[in-house]
């Protein structure tokens, strides 16, 4: 999740002087450093788009369990090999 530089300004600003533990968080005069997300990282935003496409790619994934059980070798005929 993103926040814009003036939310993250003010989120440094809040918590600067807050005790952790033993430590004392420095953070006002921190520097903001943006790190672009990896490939990795953009793919599960986009699958997981909402409950409702995850609940339908969950139903054909149950369903194509189901029919794989039912009659092997239906969809993916000779996969794998047969050992010899």
């Amino acid at each position: 999740m993103t926040c814009s530089r003036r939310t993250c300004l003010t989120l440094l600003q809040q918590i600067d002087g807050r005790e952790i533990g033993k430590e004392t968080l420095r953070t006002a005069g921190a520097a903001i450093v943006e790190i672009p997300m990896t490939l990795r990282e953009k793919i599960p935003p986009v699958i997981s788009c909402g409950q409702k496409s995850m609940f339908a790619l969950m139903l054909v994934v149950i369903y194509g369990i189901i029919g794989e059980l039912s009659s092997p070798g239906a969809i993916l005929p000779g996969w794998p090999a047969p050992s010899r």
